[in-house]
């Protein structure tokens, strides 16, 4: 079971990284960390600390943060293409 979970994840990690840049990636990648003690508190029961969710809402946010802000970046970067595009094709029409 362990086998199929890890080589599905890191097979999707892989292909991902091409289309992710290498600091988002490695905030995404802290997912893992973040998740794990809710996954084991679901199946095993085990209580969590006030500290640890704590940490864990801080890394989400922070995660949350910048892909927002990727988002807006590569909107912005995409307008500005635009705006570059068509100012290049007036330029060529006059």
């Amino acid at each position: 079971m362990g086998v199929v979970q890890f080589g599905v994840g890191f097979t999707l990690f892989t292909f991902g990284a091409r289309f992710v840049p290498a600091v988002e990636l490695m905030l995404l990648s802290l997912t893992e960390v973040v998740l794990a003690p809710i996954r084991v508190w679901l199946g095993v029961g085990e209580k969590t600390t006030v500290m640890t969710l704590f940490g864990g809402g801080i890394i989400l946010a922070s995660i949350t943060a910048l892909s927002v802000f990727g988002m807006l970046r590569n909107r912005n970067n995409i307008n500005a293409l635009k705006l570059k595009t068509e100012t290049a094709t007036e330029l060529n029409l006059s």
